[in-house]
């Protein structure tokens, strides 16, 4: 409460009990649920909770708890906190409690504060498998109450200015949704030979020759062959064993030839190829204890550490303790392509840092045979949505999907010659740079929405939103009458009772439709 508003008197804090009946949620038998709309619309928690209002997909024939038209919703099961306005009757299930505001408490103010300090709840909140609040600590729950006129005020004021901020929102999110959508017309461009002129366009307009991509693909076979050969030679050294001929080399087994027969055409210079065409190898990025990480060692990058645009976040990368063997064998180097191979599937970078680091054990490493320019039209391929629906659907697993290499390593896709991909690494990454800009301004502008919503709750609940009118009725004179009227439930006469209780129920209706 502001400072203003206590020396006023005309504010009062008090517990949620004092100005509104809390009700819990109780679960009705599930023989009594329907989706024919039999009975009330049934809420079992959040998950029928819209912007405004619940969004029922079930109803109950026998409700056991009801929450009545004005009644604030609150979810108190996991989560706890998260608000609606019931705008009907409902049946409402133990995931829940009905506060239904006394006398003439605005539902709208009780709404928005109870929003605005959902921390303190939270904070109560316990429970040993999910956090959860029970029906006293809601009503215990303590509330400031400003005069019934300042109320109306308040919730005018609040609401008009969210409205804004939800508009601004709700623009900001169709920026970014359309900016996705012009991330995904850049990268399909560039893997289908439209994004800059093909090399065999330039090379005809200047009269020259070009490398086309079936002698970039020569070369990778020939450099992969190469390096299988000199590991083995290391090997047979190691073991005191040096080749005395040429035999050993018969042992190499290449990679399975990519028949292009029932694929689509390529733009001219281009040919068809996988990655298990152009690696060297892939590894499984190793698994360590949670007591291996330590503040020395290499870094371990994990999918969290990857950007949208392929690049690794080396700043929040952990580190661990491994043998030198083991860095040695898993070790990253510029160029290497790192995709998850579980859960987040589709999510992959290029390594283009200088520091020790290895794959973490939700990715697989490729290293290629290839220039760094060919590991980013891999990603770049992968990334689109071609690309992303071949990872994904090479993917099983029910509750978490899984990624193998050899599935990956079937992957078709086409591939410039070497100086093309050059071109598109430049426009794509223009392209690309200037796109994260402006997400990154949207999002900036969305945290700024989210802290001016708080500010308004803040201004709101302190007395500073809204000029205060000396001629309010008091928050004491109206906290009484609330008083004087629950006293007269708790009387003996039944009839008086129930004739009280009905005329709160038709009051809380009518404040909810204002």
């Amino acid at each position: 409460m502001s400072d203003e508003s206590r020396l006023s008197g005309r504010w009062e804090q008090l517990a949620l009990a004092d100005i509104a009946v809390v009700v819990q949620g109780q679960s009705p038998p599930g023989h009594t649920y329907n989706t024919s709309r039999v009975g009330l619309p049934f809420l079992q928690g959040k998950a029928e909770f819209g912007a405004a209002h619940p969004v029922p997909v079930k109803w109950c024939s026998r409700p056991q708890k009801t929450a009545a038209p004005g009644d604030v919703l609150i979810s108190i099961r996991a989560p706890v906190g998260p608000t609606n306005l019931a705008d009907q009757h409902y049946c409402i299930g133990r995931g829940l409690a009905a506060v239904r505001p006394l006398a003439s408490i605005q539902a709208e103010y009780l709404l928005h504060y109870l929003r605005h300090t959902v921390g303190l709840l939270v904070e109560r909140a316990k429970g040993t498998t999910f956090d959860a609040i029970g029906g006293d600590q809601l009503r215990e729950h303590p509330v400031l109450l400003p005069p019934l006129g300042e109320q109306r005020r308040i919730v005018e004021a609040i609401e008009s200015y969210l409205s804004r901020l939800d508009e601004a929102a709700a623009l900001l999110e169709r920026v970014r949704r359309n900016l996705k959508r012009y991330r995904a017309a850049v990268l399909k461009a560039a893997v289908e030979g439209r994004l800059v002129p093909t090399e065999a366009e330039l090379a005809r307009a200047e009269g020259r020759d070009y490398e086309p991509a079936d002698v970039l693909l020569k070369r990778v076979l020939a450099e992969r062959r190469s390096r299988w050969e000199e590991s083995q030679v290391a090997r047979m050294r190691t073991r005191g064993k040096p080749p005395k001929d040429e035999h050993w080399k018969a042992r190499y087994q290449g990679p399975p030839s990519l028949d292009g027969g029932g694929l689509p055409r390529l733009p001219e210079g281009w040919c068809w190829v996988t990655l298990d065409l152009l690696k060297d190898f892939s590894l499984y990025g190793p698994r360590y204890p949670s007591e291996a990480y330590s503040d020395t060692g290499p870094l371990v990058l994990r999918t969290s550490d990857i950007s949208e645009s392929g690049k690794v976040d080396v700043e929040s990368a952990p580190r661990v303790d491994v043998a030198k063997g083991d860095f040695e064998r898993y070790r990253v180097q510029v160029g290497d392509l790192l995709i998850t191979r579980t859960g987040s599937i589709g999510t992959l970078a290029v390594f283009s840092d200088s520091v020790d680091a290895i794959p973490g054990a939700y990715l697989i490493q490729y290293r290629l045979a290839a220039p760094v320019e060919t590991s980013w039209f891999c990603f770049y391929f992968l990334k689109s949505r071609e690309g992303q629906r071949q990872l994904k659907g090479g993917s099983a697993g029910v509750g978490r999907p899984n990624l193998n290499a050899p599935t990956i390593d079937e992957i078709a896709f086409g591939l410039p010659p070497l100086a093309e991909q050059r071109r598109i690494r430049e426009e794509v990454g223009r392209l690309l740079s200037l796109t994260d800009d402006l997400v990154d301004t949207s999002l900036r502008a969305l945290r700024r929405c989210r802290a001016l919503r708080e500010a308004i709750l803040t201004w709101a609940f302190g007395g500073k939103l809204v000029d205060q009118d000396p001629t309010d009725e008091p928050a004491s004179v109206l906290l009484e009458r609330i008083r004087q009227e629950t006293a007269a439930t708790r009387a003996p006469d039944g009839q008086k009772r129930a004739k009280l209780q009905r005329r709160r129920g038709r009051m809380g209706g009518k404040e909810a439709g204002r």
